[in-house]
This record gives C-alpha cells, structure tokens and sequence, in this order.
C-alpha cells in the first residue's frame, strides 16, 4: 500500500513562498490515478498547514508587547472626583485650572456626577511620569482652588459604582435635610421682614388691624437689622464662609458674589442707622434676607434635582 501511494505522489510538491516571510507547504495531490472510493478512504480529515517562523521575530513580537502594555494603561485617561461646583462657572473655571497644565491634552467636566476626565499628552507619559502622580498633582492644583478633588480608582465594576454612587446619595440626602432647614429657618425670617410691608397692603384694603403693635415693631430698622444679622449667622454662615475662602484663594465663586452683596447692603445699612448725622437714608436691611432667602431655596431645589438624576443613573447601572 505505501509503495502504490508512493507511485501516485506527485515529484514536485510546491513550495510557496508568502509575502510574510512564513514558510508553508502545499498539500500533495493524490488524485492522479486514484479511484474515487481510494479517494474518499485517503481523503484527510484535515489540510495540514507547516509553518515555520523566526524564533528572533517572534521575540521581538513579545518583547514589543511588553513594552506597550504599561503605555496603554498609563494613556487612559485619568477620572477625578470634584466638589464644590456650583454653576456653570465653576465647571469653566474647573476645566480650565486642568486645561492650563501643560501636560494635559484636553478635559471634560460634568457637573452633575462631580467628575472630571482627563486625557494626558503622549509626551508626558515619555517622560516617564507615571499617571497616578499626575493625578495627584492635578487634584491639589483643584483643591488649592477651591475645588476639592481626587483620583478616582479606576477598574472597579458596575457593583462598585452602583455603590459609590449610593453612597454619594446617602449623603446628598442628609445635605438636604440640613438645607432643608436652613431654608426653613431664612424663609422664616423673610416671611417676618415681609410683615411690616404687609400692614401697608392691609391698610390700603380698608383692614386698619395690620396696624397693630406686633407689625408696628416689625417696621423697626434695629429689628429689621436683628433679623438681617440673624440671617447673616444662621442659615447663610456656611455660604459666606465658602466664598470667602474661595475669594482669598483667587478663583470666587457664586457664594463669593452672593456673600459680598448680602455684606455689603448689611454693612452700609448699619452705618447709616448708627450714623444718623450722615443722612444717608440707607436702609437695606432687608436685601440680605431676602437674597438669602432665594439662594438656600434654589440651592435646595437643585440638590434635589441631582439626587434624582443620580437615582436614575444607579437603575440604569444596576441593569447592565
């Protein structure tokens, strides 16, 4: 049997040379002089395919691998956590602190999830700074600005993040209850500076009650001082607070503005009523309040408004 299959084989099997520089021998074909039941019965299950490649080439091959592996982890790019942001000038203001780093190629923030991704420039990587010390640097830069921020650890699955995210809501809510109050606390004090303009309005009514001695002492300028400081160390503390630390860091924010108006009309308003030699006539105790007022009521709407998108957020997570 060998010897017939020797006789049928054919003298110059083919040798083909790829353009991959791989050698590969061409099947021999036994189909000359063969019957077809001898065909079928010697037919190969399979087309044997010999390759042979350079041992150096392929070292080369795995070597190369090697070394763009950390490469492609350190080029992704870098996700920060950031709080603080308040509008959409503190987003620019954010992008911008991260644009300004020579090593940065571009940044997107979002002010919702209080994120900021970051993608480096192939240079910096080059250089053989590694993108965890980057991201360090880039975060202190914020947190110097009034933003805080940090590294966010990446490679954590769908569970971990639906987990962040309630967490971050757990204490989204225990803020609004704190901001629920507070906006309690100052629309109580301006539903009380309001009272006094309230008598007026009776009085044009025919309803000469709204004189009584109750709202006649809400027309008091120190009252309506008293009320004005009380809104100034209460509920709108945290805020004049935040944005004089951002005023002495050089990037004011929205609280900076709301802060120094409040101050402002409180400050000439006192030295009018403690000066009456001046004849300023200036009394702006109410402005304060009522500014106040509006901002902790906005600001609770809008806490609310996150802490609902960011619920929505988690059921889409949590179906993946």
């Amino acid at each position: 049997m060998v010897n017939s299959l020797l006789f049928f084989v054919s003298p110059n099997p083919r040798l083909c040379l790829g353009r991959t520089s791989k050698y590969s021998l061409d099947r021999v074909d036994f189909s000359a002089g063969i019957s077809k039941q001898q065909r079928v019965a010697l037919r190969p299950r399979a087309t044997p395919n010999f390759t042979l490649s350079s041992s150096l080439q392929t070292e080369t091959n795995l070597q190369n691998a090697a070394s763009q592996a950390p490469n492609n982890k350190n080029n992704s790019p870098i996700l920060l956590d950031v709080t603080g942001m308040m509008c959409g000038a503190c987003v620019s203001r954010v992008k911008s602190v991260l644009s300004a780093d020579e090593r940065v190629e571009s940044a997107v923030v979002n002010m919702l999830t209080e994120t900021a991704a970051v993608k480096l420039k192939p240079e910096a990587l080059l250089e053989g700074e590694m993108s965890g010390s980057i991201a360090e640097s880039l975060a202190k830069r914020l947190s110097e600005c009034g933003f805080e921020a940090k590294e966010r650890v990446s490679g954590s699955g769908v569970a971990e993040n639906v987990k962040k995210w309630k967490d971050m809501a757990k204490k989204k809510e225990a803020l609004i209850v704190k901001s629920r109050n507070r906006v309690l606390f100052a629309w109580t004090l301006v539903a009380l500076c309001c009272g006094s303009h309230a008598s007026h309005i009776l009085h044009s009514l025919g309803i000469h009650v709204g004189h009584g001695s109750f709202l006649e002492v809400l027309h008091s300028s120190y009252v309506k001082g008293g009320l004005a400081l009380a809104a100034l160390l209460g509920p709108g503390r945290d805020l004049l607070v935040d944005g004089l630390m951002a005023f002495k860091k050089g990037s004011p924010n929205m609280n900076s503005l709301v802060g120094f108006g409040s101050v402002a009309a409180f400050i000439i308003s006192a030295i009018s009523l403690l000066n009456p030699e001046l004849e300023w006539d200036a009394s702006f105790f109410e402005e304060p309040v009522m500014l106040l007022g509006f901002v902790l009521l906005g600001r609770s709407l809008e806490e609310k408004a996150r802490i609902r998108a960011s619920s929505d957020m988690n059921e889409l997570l949590e179906k993946k």
